[in-house]
This record gives structure tokens, sequence and C-alpha cells, in this order.
């Protein structure tokens, strides 16, 4: 018997026209589809001449060069992720405690208007103040901490 979406069903397996896939199985079938697309869309960006490295910032500062890390954030690509001393503060916290150090997903995030910034984004409301910067730093400490906000 399994359940799904709270109704129970006898279904063991899924018949496709060319194979049987075990119920057991589903879960590694989505994640390899998942990771073929993905794949997929890189490929497609690569032939078009779309492709876009994507630069580490926690690499880079592990290797000694925190200078080039805090150049990235403050140049970005088309997306700044910081403009001055706090929000480079607040990008560089983002950057290590929510995304890894990846640019690209510090740079969205600090330029996203957020509710709880009162419809600003961290960029501006972290060089608003100290104030500011202060509230950014807290927004990134609880949702590293799993709050939703």
């Amino acid at each position: 018997m399994q359940t799904v979406a709270g109704a129970e069903f006898e279904r063991t397996a899924i018949r496709t026209s060319s194979s049987v896939i075990e119920w057991s199985d589903i879960p590694q079938v989505v994640a390899m589809v998942s990771s073929d697309l993905a794949e997929a869309a890189r490929a497609s960006r690569r032939r078009r001449g779309r492709v876009t490295e994507r630069r580490n910032i926690l690499a880079l500062i592990d290797a000694g060069r925190e200078d080039e890390a805090v150049n990235l954030l403050a140049e970005g690509f088309h997306l700044a992720a910081a403009v001055g001393s706090r929000s480079t503060k607040a990008a560089l916290e983002a950057a290590a405690r929510l995304y890894a150090g990846d640019l690209l997903d510090t740079a969205y995030f600090m330029n996203r208007p957020h509710q709880c910034l009162e419809g600003q984004s961290p960029i501006e409301r972290a060089e608003e103040s100290d104030e500011g910067l202060e509230l950014v730093l807290n927004m990134i400490g609880s949702i590293e901490a799993g709050v939703y906000i």
C-alpha cells in the first residue's frame, strides 16, 4: 500500500512505453530528469554563447584574494551586490551565511525588495544607516536559522 497526498493505493510500479519504473525509484528518476534538464539548459546557453562563470566569493577569500572578492561584490555584472561599505558588509555576510559564496545568488538577494525591509532591498536599507545595516544582518541571521520572514 502506497500513500500519496493522503490517498492510499496499491500501485507498486509505473509502466512507460519502454520500461517499468518501480515506485521506490521515482525520487531518483525525478532527480535524474531534473539534472538532465539543467545540463541541457547549460549546454544550450553554451551553444548560444551565454555562459556566465559563477565566481565563488568564499573561495576567493580562502585563497587570500579578499580584495578581488570585495571588487566582485561591488562590480557585480549587471547587478551589483554592494555599493558602499555597509552593503559590502551585508553582502559578505549573506554570501558566507546563506549562499556558500555564490555571487549571483548574493547579488539577487541584495537587490530584491523585501517585505521585512518595508519594500526596500537589503542593499538600499544597509546603505541608509548603521541601524539599517543591523536590520539587514539580523534578517540574514533569521534566514540562516530557518525563520520564515
